[in-house]
């Protein structure tokens, strides 16, 4: 007969693998995790110690979109020149958020799926947990996401792009789409890490009994919430940058400046605040487990006899002091070092306030 704990063991080493690079189903990391691995396999497979280096395979990869934008720029308009500033701006942006969703995956997810599976004690929902995140991250779902977002920004830069020449209009909201459609598999795991958290605080986890909040496990996934809370805030910083930098017409008055840096300071507390919230509902449910277990080993003992002996009065006054030093417990998961990150997320807005008016600057230079 098997044992509840061998029944678990092969669905929890899946889901703690579910986003290791050396994941069996590539696919269902990322389509641009897929390109990356093609690239790097077709490559860079002769050269020993870069045939897994997904920077330079971004690089590459960015390299070849660069490309695409100026054959599609000399096609549609007068220019003949290879050096396009705002192309290669947006280029550099697009790269910088390749490497960071690659690491989103890689090392994000990656460590909050690996700290879940350890902790989670039901079987029937550590194969839920599993299938959610096959159905999520499939291959084609995530692909028709990027394709349907890269054609609402296609058409949406298109009507707003403030030049006379049409050729160059369409070869703009070209470039921005294409680079978009390589973006936006960062925008697709902002979509679901939400949903990622709310999953996890629904599950059913083994803490610390006395102090949930002081589990090893729980404490790395509160550290990696913080962390990718930055990440967050930095590519939304990016991408306001980089639009505005590429279209800068479109956002010349202050004000629209301001409410863009208002939305990246709105990313920063709500990738900031939101984990935390969940992390603070698992300790709270922790707490209340322990307190029960507590009350019915109190309960016992008070049953065991009429008039109960002073051992037992004494162990369940030692009972009922655990259970007021568990109840007095923290709840939250925040930390001075988590406060000190997000202090530094919400300077990034300002910085991005201030990169956005020399961005138009440099828009109204390059528009002559």
């Amino acid at each position: 007969m098997t044992s509840p704990e061998s029944a678990t063991t092969c669905p929890r080493r899946e889901l703690a693998e579910f986003f290791e690079p050396d994941h069996g189903a590539i696919g269902n990391l990322s389509p641009i995790t897929y390109i990356l691995h093609t690239l790097s396999q077709r490559v860079f497979r002769r050269f020993p110690g870069i045939d897994t280096d997904y920077i330079a395979s971004s690089i590459l990869l960015g390299l070849l979109l660069y490309s695409c934008m100026v054959v599609v720029n000399i096609s549609l308009t007068d220019e003949s020149s290879i050096i396009l500033v705002p192309q290669l701006l947006l280029t550099v942006f697009g790269i910088l958020c390749i490497v960071i969703s690659v690491r989103e995956r890689r090392m994000g997810f990656s460590t909050l799926v690996r700290n879940l599976a350890k902790l989670m004690t039901d079987a029937d929902e550590i194969v839920a947990m599993l299938d959610w995140l096959r159905s999520v991250f499939c291959l084609r779902i995530q692909a028709a996401f990027q394709l349907g977002s890269a054609a609402i920004i296609f058409f949406a830069s298109f009507a707003l792009v403030d030049r006379d020449d049409h050729g160059l209009r369409l070869s703009m909201s070209f470039s921005l789409s294409l680079m978009w459609l390589v973006a936006s598999n960062l925008l697709y795991g902002g979509v679901m890490y939400p949903r990622l958290w709310n999953r996890m605080s629904q599950a059913a986890v083994e803490l610390h009994w006395v102090r949930p909040d002081l589990t090893p496990c729980l404490r790395e996934i509160a550290s990696m919430a913080t962390r990718l809370s930055m990440r967050s805030t930095l590519v939304a910083a990016l991408s306001v940058i980089g639009i505005n930098v590429f279209i800068g017409s479109v956002v010349s008055r202050y004000d629209v400046l301001l409410m863009l840096s208002a939305t990246v300071m709105l990313v920063a507390i709500a990738t900031f605040i939101g984990p935390h919230r969940q992390l603070r509902r698992m300790v709270i449910k922790g707490k209340h487990r322990s307190i029960s277990d507590i009350e019915q080993m109190i309960a016992a003992l008070r049953g065991s006899s009429a008039t109960p002996d002073a051992a037992t009065v004494d162990t369940i006054e030692k009972l009922a002091g655990l259970q007021r030093t568990i109840s007095s417990g923290p709840n939250s998961m925040i930390t001075l070092g988590s406060l000190t990150s997000l202090g530094a997320s919400l300077t990034i807005p300002i910085l991005t306030y201030a990169s956005d008016l020399i961005g138009k600057r440099i828009a109204d230079y390059l528009a002559g």
